[in-house]
């Protein structure tokens, strides 16, 4: 074998390597990716034409409606074919979000958020004309969002009347929550803590928290006054309030606790 053709092979072999990396890579991004990362190549970057623009700002807009955003959002486009601009369908695409109210509770921040979602279809025409994005249909779609323990917290509070309790408030800490707030029983009011941590119920799409122990007063309470306080507090969370959930018809299935924060993933 000549140096040439050596050489050649293992440039292509070089290339050929490099390419299946950059696809893996592709391939992972939009869910492995940590929140607060950018990738390193906008595989969305192109010069788009007028139409496409206006398209894009309408999109934009009317997903405006549903999620305020002061801490900044974005919406990431991948190329799009001319029959499938005027079919109203975008491959792919990525909106990434901080500090964002959903729309449904809008006193809980979401810190950030990141939402993939592959060949969605939509009514053009309402979008040009209303400006209002009403989703037809959509092929795959990831998500994660992330809640931190001061927002949790100023959520907790807004509800109380919700909770009947006072002053609650939560640590997230080693993979678990631990809750504390005062509660009335009887003829005077108690401290109660409780450790535990949050679940999934992919049924209902609910979160609720579900507890290990818990004491009242620094004494440990029994299992119907426990159940009592998480009647109180569950569901945490419930993804049906959100209509951006129900137009993108995402399902939540696991919750992640870390310390001072918990990521919500699903698709």
């Amino acid at each position: 074998m000549s140096d040439s053709v050596g050489m050649n092979l293992i440039r292509t072999f070089f290339i050929f390597s490099l390419l299946q990396l950059s696809t893996v890579f592709a391939a992972k991004a939009p869910i492995d990716w940590d929140l607060g990362d950018e990738p390193a190549v906008a595989l969305g970057s192109f010069e788009p034409d007028l139409k496409f623009r206006e398209i894009k700002q309408a999109f934009e807009k009317g997903l405006a409606e549903y999620l305020k955003c002061p801490g900044g959002i974005s919406v990431l486009f991948w190329p799009v074919e001319a029959k499938q601009l005027e079919a109203g369908v975008f491959p792919r695409l990525e909106i990434r979000f901080r500090d964002g109210a959903l729309q449904g509770i809008e006193t809980l921040n979401v810190n950030r958020g990141r939402v993939s979602v592959y060949d969605l279809k939509y009514d053009l025409a309402r979008l040009q004309k209303e400006n209002r994005l009403v989703i037809e249909s959509i092929g795959d779609l990831k998500f994660r969002m992330r809640l931190s323990e001061n927002d949790i917290n100023h959520f907790l509070v807004n509800s109380e009347d919700r909770l009947r309790m006072t002053q609650p408030a939560i640590e997230l800490k080693d993979g678990k929550m631990f809750f504390q707030a005062r509660v009335r029983t009887l003829f005077f009011n108690s401290r109660v803590k409780t450790e535990g941590n949050f679940v999934v119920n992919r049924e209902d799409q609910t979160v609720d928290f579900r507890a290990f122990n818990a004491s009242l007063n620094s004494l440990p309470v029994p299992g119907f006054v426990l159940g009592n306080l998480l009647s109180r507090v569950n569901p945490v969370l419930k993804l049906k309030k959100f209509p951006l959930v129900e137009l993108m018809n995402l399902e939540l299935d696991d919750v992640e606790i870390q310390n001072g924060w918990i990521e919500l993933s699903g698709s």
